[in-house]
């Protein structure tokens, strides 16, 4: 509106008082609607609220034009079709709420027509109404695609805010079972280790006053036992390292000793299928560090895959030696090999 006065200076060679005040109330109650609209209640009344500026400005141009810039048929019509075409712009109302709009501003400029006749010849009138007319239906119906746009992109987001709020529910509830799941494993895990615990000290009593002819029987009992004592360590490791609390315990560890420790407890099944189980360079090898219990692990499990796919009577080599970057443990046999299809 203020950019007005510029208009007025050249269509009317001066700047009317009444115009100066019009064009200044017009600016005044539009930025005092544009406040109301920052404030908590403005969403129940975001229609009016947001055409009242419109609203000001359209009927300040209508007292403008009846004061003094030519009446009913005055060229500052244009103004209103603006006023129209800046209430489609600045928002984006459905067909409804512009049709609506629309009709407001060109009631504006009808009432005081059918009012308060001033002359003007109904050609001219009828040509002011239809540019308004033709204006607001362009704009209502320009409008509608905007706002059809707007509200699918609005029911998106919603959508969108709806699942993703439904999958971080979901992703809590599995990462609470996956606890509860780690927790109970850990608990079974500690349950089973105890009376295998137990089992050993009385078998270790008996093993010391045995007959030779029930020692083999108890060997066996206690290396199924130790074998289960591994396989539940095993099973509590991944418990916590799922749980995130695994450590590693790193000592000096010679790995030619710990390769003789595996291969004596590896020797009796080896023995019974006939499977020679062999150790070279148990003598050339220095310490290294590295956590001894799972490296005993990891070479137990390599000899236990070897010696269960090697034929009966083959050949199993555990190899010890150093290297540039420490020492190096291998585990070779004659067996079948993994099948090339699954080397990775």
């Amino acid at each position: 509106m203020p950019c007005g006065f510029f208009l007025d200076w050249f269509f009317l060679g001066e700047v009317p008082a009444a115009f100066f005040l019009l064009r200044v109330a017009a600016s005044f109650g539009s930025t005092l609607a544009y406040l109301f609209m920052r404030g908590p209640t403005a969403v129940r009344r975001v229609l009016f609220l947001g055409n009242l500026p419109v609203f000001f400005c359209a009927a300040a141009i209508e007292g403008m034009m009846l004061i003094g810039a030519g009446g009913h048929a005055s060229p500052y019509y244009v103004g209103l079709c603006l006023c129209i075409v800046g209430s489609g712009t600045i928002f984006v109302w459905s067909f409804r709420q512009m049709t609506v709009s629309s009709a407001v501003i060109v009631l504006i400029w009808l009432l005081p027509v059918l009012l308060t006749p001033d002359g003007t010849p109904w050609g001219e009138l009828f040509m002011v109404a239809f540019f308004l007319v033709v204006t607001a239906m362009i704009t209502a119906f320009a409008n509608e695609g905007r706002f059809r746009s707007a509200l699918r992109e609005f029911q998106a987001r919603a959508e969108i805010a709806s699942t993703s709020s439904d999958l971080k529910e979901a992703l809590e509830r599995l990462r609470e079972v996956y606890r509860m799941k780690t927790q109970f494993f850990g608990n079974v895990s500690h349950e089973l280790r105890t009376p295998l615990t137990l089992i050993l000290g009385p078998v270790e009593t008996l093993l010391r006053e045995a007959p030779d002819e029930s020692r083999e029987s108890l060997v066996a009992i206690r290396r199924n036992a130790e074998r289960l004592l591994k396989l539940i360590d095993e099973l509590l490791d991944l418990s916590k390292l799922d749980a995130g609390g695994l450590r590693l315990s790193i000592t000096h560890v010679n790995l030619a000793s710990l390769a003789k420790a595996v291969l004596e407890a590896a020797k009796p099944a080896a023995d019974a299928r006939g499977i020679s189980l062999t150790l070279s360079g148990a003598g050339a090898t220095e310490d290294i560090f590295g956590d001894s219990h799972r490296l005993e692990i990891i070479l137990t499990n390599l000899v236990g895959n070897a010696l269960k796919y090697t034929p009966d009577g083959g050949r199993v080599q555990i190899r010890v030696h150093d290297s540039d970057d420490g020492g190096v443990l291998e585990v070779e046999d004659n067996g079948p090999g993994i099948p090339e299809q699954d080397l990775p």
